[in-house]
């Protein structure tokens, strides 16, 4: 007996509970009475006149809620555009998302403005014109808006705290009705705006729903958007579009300038350049990926790709480009920065002392792959090619695949930094081959010419917080030849200290000796480079040498020691005495003869 009077109770509830909530949906439902009291309890505290001719509430397809708002006329903020009013609009429809109850917050699915214009505008301070139960508060937003589509309408942003001002103009896409295509895109976007005072404006074709937050789904999109003399097109779709974007479309820019980009990249540099690039972007709320690339800045030609990735903690670049011609100059535009300094300023750049900034290197991780089969570098004409692949990961930079052409031969090697701690530590190792050592030294005269292939070998350590710590504490080994050269008739008797080949050369002309053999092998150790062999070997003359290269001041303190092979008049049995700073002219004064050191000079000469 008791159980039935539980299960009646329960059935009774039930009943009630649903009688109560049909009376309130039929109460809700009805528009005549809801319109005039929400504006009223808005007009007071908002200091403003509010207007609805009705309000009702239903239910969607979907069975969520759905609040209808007919006649909507709301004026303006005092401090926001006078001419404008908040909003005058035929019809605002708002689906409200259950998501609401879990949030603790108003979650629109679904807002939708019919016929007329609305006016957002938000000051620096966070102070915004749409809140009007609290129209100082300043604090974060709690209404959040998943996606929206507009008929008829023109909607206008201002955002004071990140200069920017937008406006759009919604309509039907008549063309693409007309013709039968742009099937998924009836609705036509008529941009125009300022962003940190750079204006731009848009056509864009789009499906009749944008969706902004959280909702996982795309619309098509296409059109072109012009800012700065520039113009960009893209065609694909797009999704969830105000704080981690969808993209998968194909874009293509062009433009004379990085005006357009300045909101991004701040004030860059003011030469005009042509720039123009294509490719395939796609983004979601973690990764970027421009594929299919093709680019052009000034004269230099990009293909490849480019990635970007953000993990939770730490973000990864990764990019894969050739090039037919490079210019560095053009990349140096692209990166924002001025023309190359000088060649004659170039070399006399002091060594830097700063410490090393390192921060950026340790947050981040890169993969990038670069080869140029031209490489034009005005500082550097010798350049001719670069090709490398450098790989960061926690801090630690391995640099492989090295190859640069240069003066007809190739240097090739790998590098590895660790840049985890204060102190950087590096080491790597490079070989040259076949680099004309005339292309090296153009600018000496045909009376002192030098000529051959230069081969090399390099390893060096070192570690320190600036330039000058990792030049003073390199520590390492170098060994050169030179193979098939030659050298004047008159450097060679200058250099052997014959007086009467000298004379001989001036009179008669000179005229290139075979070298047989040319060698140097440098140790370095802590920053000091120790000249433990160098010789030079011609049909006349032997010439060894020792001394030391200073690193870090750049000098070079050198005593050459020749041997004449032939007897000759007025020939001087002393050693030559070469010193000064690297890259200045260097001072040279006779000194008593020093005798080689057992195992100078070429093997077998």
């Amino acid at each position: 007996m008791a159980s039935t009077s539980r299960a009646l109770f329960r059935k009774g509830v039930i009943a009630l509970s649903a009688l109560l909530a049909l009376v309130a949906a039929a109460a809700l439902s009805q528009p005549w009475w809801l319109g005039p009291l929400v504006a009223h309890q808005l007009s007071a505290p908002s200091g403003r006149s509010v207007h609805f001719d009705s309000i009702w509430v239903g239910l969607s397809g979907t069975f969520e809620p759905v609040v209808h708002c007919r006649g909507v006329r709301i004026e303006n903020a005092a401090w926001a555009d006078a001419k404008r009013p908040f909003a005058d609009l035929k019809e605002v429809v708002a689906v409200l998302s259950w998501r609401s109850f879990a949030e603790d917050r108003p979650v629109i699915a679904l807002l939708t403005l019919r016929d007329g214009e609305v006016d957002f505008e938000r000051q620096a301070d966070g102070l915004r014109n749409w809140r009007l139960r609290n129209p100082e508060d300043r604090s974060p937003g709690r209404v959040k808006i998943l996606s929206a589509r507009a008929e008829r309408a023109t909607v206008r942003f201002v955002h004071r705290g990140v200069d920017l001002e937008l406006e759009a103009a919604v309509s039907a896409n008549d063309t693409a009705a007309a013709s039968g295509g742009a099937e998924g895109m009836p609705t036509r976007l008529d941009l125009k705006g300022a962003w940190r005072k750079v204006t731009f404006t848009a056509s864009i074709a789009t499906g009749e729903v944008l969706t902004f937050l959280e909702t996982g789904r795309t619309f098509a999109l296409r059109g072109t958007l012009e800012a700065g003399g520039a113009r960009l097109e893209i065609d694909g779709r797009a999704g969830d579009i105000v704080r981690a974007p969808t993209i998968d479309a194909r874009v293509s820019f062009a433009g004379r300038s990085l005006v357009p980009f300045q909101p991004f990249l701040g004030r860059r540099a003011s030469e005009p350049k042509a720039l123009r690039a294509e490719g395939h972007l796609k983004a979601d709320d973690r990764a970027y990926l421009l594929s299919a690339l093709k680019a052009r800045v000034g004269a230099t030609d990009l293909v490849g790709e480019i990635g970007f990735d953000r993990a939770e903690k730490r973000t990864a670049v990764r990019a894969k480009l050739q090039s037919e011609s490079t210019d560095l100059a053009d990349l140096l535009w692209l990166a924002g920065h001025g023309p190359e300094p000088r060649r004659e300023t170039r070399a006399a750049l002091p060594v830097s002392s700063a410490p090393f900034d390192l921060t950026r290197a340790r947050e981040a991780d890169a993969d990038v792959m670069f080869e140029a089969r031209h490489l034009h570098v005005a500082t550097i004409p010798l350049l001719q090619s670069l090709k490398a692949r450098a790989v960061l990961v926690d801090g630690q930079l391995a640099i492989s695949g090295l190859d640069v052409g240069l003066a007809q031969g190739h240097a090739t090697g790998s590098a590895a930094l660790d840049m985890r701690e204060p102190s950087l530590s590096a080491e790597g190792e490079l070989a040259v081959r076949g680099v004309r050592i005339e292309a090296l030294l153009p600018e000496q005269p045909e009376s002192k010419r030098v000529t051959g292939a230069l081969q090399a070998q390099a390893r060096v350590k070192s570690g320190g917080r600036s330039v000058d710590a990792l030049l003073a504490n390199a520590s390492g080994s170098v060994s050169a030849t030179l193979t098939g050269g030659s050298i004047s008739s008159l450097l060679d008797a200058e250099m052997g200290l014959q007086g009467g080949k000298i004379l001989r050369s001036m009179l008669a002309g000179s005229e290139p000796i075979a070298i047989r053999c040319a060698a140097a092998a440098i140790d370095l150790r802590r920053g000091i480079g120790h000249v433990r062999k160098l010789s030079i070997d011609t049909e006349r003359t032997r010439t060894s040498g020792t001394g030391t290269i200073g690193l870090t001041d750049r000098t070079l303190d050198l005593v050459l020691t020749p041997q004449a092979k032939q007897r000759g008049l007025f020939v001087l049995d002393r050693s030559i005495r070469l010193s000064g700073s690297l890259g200045k002219k260097m001072e040279h004064a006779l000194v008593d003869r020093v005798t080689a050191a057992p195992g100078d000079g070429c093997a077998g000469s």
